[in-house]
């Protein structure tokens, strides 16, 4: 997926506007600015370090999400409570 890509998916699912988004990473024209990153125009590197954080951070929750998922899923097939179940994961 593109940052092109990345951006609009992470404001659609969000409910954001454009602008919405450009206020969130502060940029200083953000409806603008936010139209351009859409359409392929490459943020400015402090701009984009702002975006990726962002960006980084649902994907984090996301996965933390889907960690907790798992868990519920494996206590239920073992007969066990959530508390009893680890999972470590390394990248």
């Amino acid at each position: 997926m593109t940052l092109s890509e990345e951006i609009k998916a992470y404001r659609l699912r969000h409910g954001l506007t454009q602008k919405g988004f450009g206020e969130l990473v502060g940029a200083k024209n953000p409806q603008e600015s936010t139209w351009d990153w859409e359409h392929g125009r490459t943020p400015r590197s402090e701009m984009l370090t702002k975006i990726r954080q962002v960006l980084n951070a649902d994907q984090r929750a996301d996965e933390e999400k889907s960690v907790e998922y798992h868990k519920a899923q494996i206590a239920r097939l073992l007969g066990v409570s959530v508390d009893r179940v680890t999972i470590n994961v390394t990248m």
